[in-house]
């Protein structure tokens, strides 16, 4: 692979850097506070190192000033801050559609990965978003 392509990796937020209560459980409701999946921080700095950047967060969460607050916070409690620092590395779509949309848009003239714990929802909506437009080319999309 030429070295003059950008390599870059986004990730889903729940159930891939934080792991997933059950419905029952109290910090479900809350969404806070969040247990970190063991190894995501060391992962994300091995692939830095191996030259991928870190492009920051896409979550079906949705956009509004409560969960911006939560998911910056939880950023910061859960030592994540020096992968995901700037404002526009975390990205609230409200929608597995939305998300797919953005990963689409994001692969165009770059290679991208994705880190998402329900692949089989988000693949088919970033096909979807793809043939959306017949003039989109694809250079990468790994989950």
């Amino acid at each position: 692979m030429s070295e003059s392509i950008q390599r870059k990796v986004w990730s889903d937020f729940d159930g891939t850097a934080v792991k997933l209560a059950g419905r029952a459980k109290p910090r479900h409701w809350l969404k806070y506070p969040l247990a970190s999946i063991e190894g995501y921080a060391d992962f994300l700095g091995g692939l830095q190192a191996g030259g991928v950047d870190v492009a920051g967060v896409v979550t079906r969460r949705p956009n509004i000033l409560p969960r911006r607050i939560v998911t910056n916070r939880s950023i910061g409690k859960l030592g994540l801050s020096s992968f995901y620092s700037k404002e526009e590395q975390v990205v609230l779509t409200g929608s597995e559609s939305r998300k797919a949309e953005f990963i689409a848009d994001k692969a165009l003239g770059t290679v991208v990965g994705l880190i998402d714990d329900r692949p089989h929802r988000v693949g088919p909506e970033i096909v979807r978003a793809l043939s959306a437009n017949q003039h989109r080319s694809l250079r990468s999309v790994v989950m």
